[in-house]
């Protein structure tokens, strides 16, 4: 079965130009590997979840005025706190993808995201349970840049939502073995300790 590594982190810290830095170092060494993305925005497996989803958003992103006669956007909120229905339904989604990336034949599965991403913003009764679910991955790596470096990339992002997916991190970690990469140095020293932990560098 394939190993799986996540790579977690918020918007802008770079995990993508990791992740692919990462792919390409283990193909050259031999290894046979592939990238896949675990959040909810592309990729949906189960239909009926994205329709579930779909009506979600209209319902809280959309307002409509008294007459009915028009729309007005509201802002998304990626950092909000989610629900347990919410979770549940989006953790249904990504076993059915974890299952898929264990059996792809793979040596390694590279998970751009990963359920941690989801367990932050639980509320402390569903964090508690939905712990208790989530597979362990064969390593994990949360790509961090400090604060204002991803507000240069990322202007929408606050400095408390930042801040606060911090710090709920911290606490997944208690659970969870993460490894705090720093993506402020260059990216090959980045890279090869990734390589490095993963335990891949030198071939099969």
């Amino acid at each position: 079965m394939a190993k799986i590594v996540a790579f977690v982190g918020i918007d802008g810290a770079g995990k993508t130009t990791v992740i692919d830095l990462v792919k390409r170092d283990l193909e050259n060494n031999g290894f046979s590997c592939r990238v896949d993305y675990m959040g909810l925005g592309r990729d949906l497996k189960m239909p009926l979840l994205k329709r579930m989803m779909g009506a979600y958003s209209d319902k809280k992103y959309f307002l409509k005025d008294l007459e009915g006669k028009s729309e007005v956007r509201l802002k998304r909120d990626n950092y909000r706190r989610r629900g347990f229905f919410w979770l549940v339904v989006y953790y249904l989604e990504l076993l059915i993808r974890y299952v898929r990336a264990r059996f792809s034949g793979k040596d390694y599965v590279l998970m751009d995201r990963y359920f941690f991403d989801g367990l932050v913003f639980a509320e402390s009764l569903n964090f508690f349970w939905l712990k208790l679910v989530i597979p362990k991955p064969y390593k994990c790596f949360l790509i961090h840049a400090p604060v204002e470096v991803i507000r240069k990339r990322k202007q929408e992002a606050e400095k408390k939502d930042i801040e606060k997916f911090y710090f709920k991190m911290r606490k997944v970690g208690c659970y969870f073995d993460v490894d705090v990469v720093d993506n402020t140095r260059d990216l090959n020293i980045v890279k090869n300790g990734i390589v490095k932990k993963i335990g891949a560098k030198n071939g099969k």
